[in-house]
């Protein structure tokens, strides 16, 4: 009898102190989910940020071409700027939130008495999977918290790479072509010149035009940043080769703006 009612006291024990950690995750959870939601709220004041068709208007690409002859007169070079909205997809950001949302949901459900239905629990963990995917898929700013500021960068600078191939601007006559690649959602500016140019430049004056770019897209507007990187670009490029003259257009167009 006594060693029954000792075991009887384990229990009541162990069970009182369960009791006191499910109030500690249930709390934890919710916390979890209202940070969750606000998150949410503020990366959807946030989705113009990562905007690129529509965000720069007619008057935007006019003054951002007429900036890119203005340069190109004064220079033996060409230059060319793209803008996209995202340099990646990065899917696995979009699964990372969607298993965030789930563990937060069924953290939240394990300390209820719905947690005790396992249908009804495994239903509820998919809805809440789907919400988080959802998330990502509809608020740019919620999922580039996903993505680390080195794969961002990596993929920023092969895009950029890419398209300097397709733009052929390794093709032109003095191997003088610049590139300023501007990818949104990654946060990125790339400036990429041809050998010719970047022989005499390095990357330390190219970070010039990043910093140009950077600058004034913080405190003013994408379309300053862009006119500012062309102005700096343009300036190296007149230092290292000034025009002489005869400078044919051989870029097609200067200004590219698209989703990817």
């Amino acid at each position: 009898m006594v060693m029954m009612l000792a075991l009887l006291e384990e229990w009541q024990a162990v069970g009182h102190a369960l009791a006191t950690g499910d109030w500690i995750v249930r709390a934890t959870a919710l916390g979890g989910a209202v940070v969750f939601v606000i998150w949410l709220l503020v990366a959807a004041t946030r989705t113009r940020r990562y905007r690129a068709v529509g965000v720069l208007s007619d008057a935007d690409h006019g003054r951002v071409r007429a900036a890119i002859a203005a340069a190109e007169a004064k220079s033996r070079g060409e230059l060319a700027v793209v803008v996209v909205e995202r340099s990646d997809s990065h899917p696995h950001a979009d699964w990372l939130i969607a298993l965030t949302a789930m563990a937060l949901g069924s953290t939240a459900l394990a300390s209820t008495s719905f947690g005790e239905h396992a249908t009804l629990a495994l239903a509820a963990n998919v809805v809440f999977a789907v919400v988080g995917f959802g998330a990502s898929k509809l608020f740019p700013d919620f999922k580039r918290t996903f993505v680390s500021a080195r794969r961002a960068e990596e993929m920023a600078r092969e895009q950029a790479i890419q398209e300097f191939a397709a733009l052929a601007m390794h093709r032109t006559s003095g191997r003088t072509a610049v590139l300023i690649f501007v990818s949104l959602f990654e946060r990125s500016v790339v400036v990429l010149g041809d050998e010719a140019i970047h022989s005499k430049v390095g990357d330390a004056g190219w970070l010039e035009v990043d910093a140009a770019v950077l600058e004034r897209v913080r405190s003013e507007s994408l379309a300053a940043g862009l006119i500012a990187g062309v102005e700096r670009a343009g300036a190296i490029l007149a230092t290292h080769f000034p025009s002489d003259g005869d400078n044919p257009n051989e870029l097609a167009d200067h200004l590219i703006v698209r989703e990817s």
